[in-house]
């Protein structure tokens, strides 16, 4: 609890109903409306969710005897109504405020209405007001308790304020009905609520839920047409039961899909009575509250929970003048116990000096002010915490780089960001956990320590919102050939006679015991990790089998080796090895592995990088992916760039023979990543789901998925143009193994303005002609990009070329008019080609006015050398210009002058 301020007034915070208290939707920050004395209303603000306060401004006035709620929308004003009683009326005033920072900008007092009364309330009494924004005005609705003779209820105000913040009184703004009375006499304090989405501001359309009573409680939907609020004749009387004692005030709340009606119950005086009304208006849920634990209540209010909708009651008993609070869980359908907010006791002889913001949208909080006795007395601030749930997270395409439902490079790192959004803005993500699924597979999820996938979730404590999976440099799933003597490029196989590619597999074919086999190639890099898998189809007897993995291979003397060592009865073990200038020797101790069964796929792993030699080997149909379950330091072998398999029947094994073993899914990543690949490139679609933790502990649900492709880019050459063309137009040519569509574009050189983009087309089309006119000694660059089967986006192919043509000669006209005929012949003439120029194809007639400095209009086209055209179509008394346009035959053209 946090004090706000310090005032002498006596009332400071009346009434319950009144929301003293609201949150900037524009700024975040808290404002609270603090009655210092009888003429100084004090706005203080809180920029740290309540932590702390500071006084910003003040309004003196005399003779004002209540302030309405505060209320601040989109435009970010503090608009508020007061009550005055001057020169024998009672007056209703609007005042708003606008702070930016050091900037304070007061708007004009608005008085509304003003009504002779005998004394100060005689007439007008409680106020709530709300605004909306519509057709370029603010309009501000101030319900107002009204007393006429005999008859009381509540009156509608309005007003406008312009774009120019230049204010009208407009009670246009309502239609139909705008003042419901009914017998009876005493204070009235409405409610006043916009129909929101759940923010406590917003309102699709803005409908305005007004609701008052004494002794009775009445609710009128003000329905919004987009120009004004249509008042229904008869409001609705909701109460089931007469309010005793009578009622000062009456809360309501709409809380973005109910309006809800709080008031002591007058049959079960320790309890609140709950009245739910439907966004129609035409039916009522009722609820009630547990007793409150101080018996009789005789003030209450509430506020509603922006992300559940649950509700919560507050409410000051008889037996204490301290305030709870109770919630009505909605998910549960039950109420909570009582609470107390704070055992300070409430300023007033009712305990009515407490407010309570409406709702928790903007910080997940309920805030709440109370007033306490002192000298001065205290006005301070409670913020209470809502436990929400993060929002499901969404995929930050964005940085990502990919779509979902496309494809993915796999020879790139994949990497996967998000966005954590909570209900409550300054939260923030403690842990996530990230699901994967390949095809129709298992889940599987992510553990972040060391970059391996689990079968069940891992809660990764970790407050990142991006995990970047590692890239394969190279990927072989031995499914697109069949090879025999050897695995095919780019592998090398030693012996390569027992090496083949079939049935998807890359096999080794043993015949004999006691022989290593080796296949392996070359990753480009001295540090690197290599994961393959292995299929070892019989339960080895009499003596083992060992499988390699192979690092920083020079040649098959000199290599590391994370080995998987398996036995007969299948106890099996991984150890790292080293094999120098041919003598193998263990670096450390082996670590089980587990059991092997006839017929089961391992995979085996090894990462060198630096001086470090990791290995771990598993099951994956039966094991999770442990951790690297071997790691040592040796420095004997720096520099070798190969990485692969190696195998062999143990001499004494006595499973007959030959025995095939299988290998799949082998993948190479870079060394500084000792993880495995994200994919492979022949992989089926991966798709991933994220959940996330908040500050408090408390999970989200899953996200939607995001599904990409894995492949590799499939990169096209251009062919044509070569560095220099001969013509007016250029095509692009190109050559790729692999195409479903394309893209060409040419850009200025230099300059860099794309002057054509042809966009992605589908096809396996590989020329383009370009449909822009090159001018002579212009400089361009055109690239081509391609898609694969898949629908990965190549690299982007580019030359640069310049344009060197010759055109025709340039041909000359004479234009002859004759009036007596009615038309202009125009005769060309056409040069004989010299130098090199093209001979001519064709020309085309242009003509324009004289004076125009268009490029005129085409009145024939194809004319043969030497060619007259007779203009037929000039008009008499308008003297024209002509010009040629002239067409080589090695595509280009020029031309003429205009000629009169």
């Amino acid at each position: 609890m946090a004090t706000v301020a310090t005032t002498t007034h006596g009332s400071p915070l009346i009434w319950p109903s009144t929301t003293l208290i609201d949150r900037s939707p524009v700024t975040g920050h808290l404002w609270a409306m603090v009655k210092a004395s009888t003429t100084t209303f004090q706005l203080w603000r809180s920029q740290d969710n309540g932590a702390t306060w500071a006084l910003v401004t003040s309004q003196v006035r005399a003779a004002v005897q209540e302030i309405s709620s505060i209320h601040i929308p989109s435009d970010g004003h503090i608009y508020w109504a007061f009550r005055t009683y001057e020169g024998g009326q009672d007056r209703i005033y609007t005042q708003r405020v606008y702070v930016k920072g050091s900037t304070i900008l007061w708007g004009d007092q608005v008085l509304l209405a003003a009504a002779t009364a005998a004394s100060a309330g005689a007439v007008y009494s409680g106020m709530d007001i709300q605004s909306v924004s519509a057709g370029g005005l603010r309009l501000v609705a101030v319900a107002v308790g009204t007393q006429s003779g005999s008859r009381h209820g509540v009156t509608m105000l309005g007003e406008t304020i312009d774009a120019n913040d230049v204010p009208r009184v407009a009670f246009g703004i309502f239609g139909g009905t705008r003042w419901w009375n009914h017998t009876g006499s005493g204070r009235i304090t409405p409610s006043l609520e916009i129909e929101h989405v759940g923010d406590g501001k917003t309102g699709y359309p803005a409908h305005l839920w007004v609701t008052w009573g004494r002794t009775n409680v009445y609710v009128a939907k003000m329905a919004w047409n987009g120009g004004h609020w249509l008042g229904p004749t008869t409001p609705v009387k909701v109460n089931p039961a007469a309010l005793t004692p009578a009622q000062d005030h009456i809360t309501a709340r709409w809380d973005g899909g109910r309006l809800m009606v709080v008031y002591p119950d007058p049959t079960a005086t320790a309890t609140v009575r709950v009245i739910e009304r439907n966004r129609a208006n035409t039916a009522t849920t009722q609820r009630q509250t547990p007793p409150h634990p101080a018996g009789v209540v005789r003030t209450c209010s509430a506020g509603y929970n922006s992300g559940t909708g649950d509700l919560r009651v507050y409410a000051v008993g008889t037996s204490n003048p301290d305030l709870y609070f109770v919630d009505f869980d909605r998910s549960a359908g039950e109420w909570t116990s009582w609470t107390v907010v704070t055992a300070t006791d409430i300023l007033g002889a009712s305990a009515n000096n407490y407010s309570v913001r409406r709702g928790t949208a903007g910080n997940a909080r309920y805030d709440v002010l109370t007033a306490h006795a002192g000298s001065p007395n205290t006005i301070a601030h409670t913020s209470q915490v809502v436990a929400f749930a993060p929002d499901p997270p969404e995929w930050d395409t964005a940085g990502i780089g990919y779509t979902s439902g496309g494809a993915a490079d796999a020879y790139a790192a994949l990497p996967l960001d998000w966005v954590f959004e909570d209900p409550d803005g300054g939260d923030s993500q403690s842990a996530y956990a990230l699901a994967r699924q390949i095809g129709n597979g298992p889940l599987m999820y992510y553990r972040a320590s060391d970059g391996t996938w689990q079968p069940a979730e891992v809660k990764n404590m970790l407050g990142s919102t991006s995990v970047t999976l590692p890239r394969a440099v190279f990927g072989d799933a031995f499914d697109d050939r069949t090879v025999s003597g050897g695995w095919g490029a780019p592998w090398t196989t030693d012996p390569a006679g027992d090496a083949s590619v079939q049935a998807g597999q890359g096999q080794i074919t043993h015949t004999s015991t006691g022989t290593v086999r080796h296949a392996y190639t070359d990753t480009g890099s001295a540090d690197h990790t290599f994961f393959v898998d292995v299929t070892i189809p019989v339960m080895p007897t009499g003596n083992g089998i060992t499988v390699w993995t192979l690092g920083r291979l020079t040649d098959t003397s000199n290599y590391y080796s994370a080995s998987l060592q398996i036995a007969p009865g299948g106890a099996s073990f991984v150890v790292i090895q080293k094999r120098l200038a041919g003598a193998l020797s263990m670096l450390g101790s082996s670590v089980a592995a587990g059991t092997h069964t006839a017929g089961a796929t391992w995979r085996v792993g090894i990462n060198v990088s630096g001086s470090t030699i990791r290995g771990k080997a598993w099951m994956p149909a039966t094991q999770a992916e442990p951790g690297w379950q071997v790691t040592q330091t040796d420095t004997s072998l720096p520099a070798g760039t190969r990485a692969g398999i190696a195998t062999r029947i143990e001499a004494g094994n006595t499973n007959p023979l030959p025995i095939v073993i299988g290998h799949d899914h082998a993948s190479i990543a870079p060394g500084n990543t000792p993880g495995q690949p994200w994919a492979g490139p022949a992989d089926a679609a991966h798709t991933y789901t994220v959940r996330v933790w908040d500050s408090t502990d408390i999970a989200s649900l899953y996200g939607p998925p995001f599904t990409v492709t894995p492949s590799v880019k499939v990169n096209p050459t251009v062919v044509e143009p070569g560095a220099v063309i001969s013509t007016d137009q250029v095509t692009a040519v190109w050559t790729v193994a692999e195409q479903t569509a394309y893209r060409v574009t040419l850009a200025s050189n230099p300059g860099g303005v794309v002057v054509h983009d042809s966009r992605w087309r589908s096809g396996t089309d590989t020329t383009y002609t370009v449909p822009t006119r090159l001018a002579d000694g212009s400089g361009w660059t055109l690239t081509v990009q391609t898609r694969n089967a898949r629908g990965l986006a190549s690299t982007v192919a580019t030359v640069t070329f310049s344009v060197d043509y010759l055109e025709p000669p340039a041909p000359t006209l004479v234009a002859i008019p004759q009036p007596a005929a009615g038309v202009i012949s125009v005769a060309i003439t056409n040069p004989a080609p010299s130098g090199g120029q093209p001979a001519l194809v064709d020309q085309d007639v242009y003509r324009r006015p004289v004076g125009d400095t268009s490029d005129g209009v085409r009145i024939a086209a194809g004319l043969p050398v030497g060619a007259t055209y007779g203009d037929w179509q000039a008009v008499s008394g308008v003297p024209y210009e002509y010009r040629v346009l002239a067409r080589g035959v090695n595509g280009t053209s020029i031309y003429g002058p205009w000629t009169a």
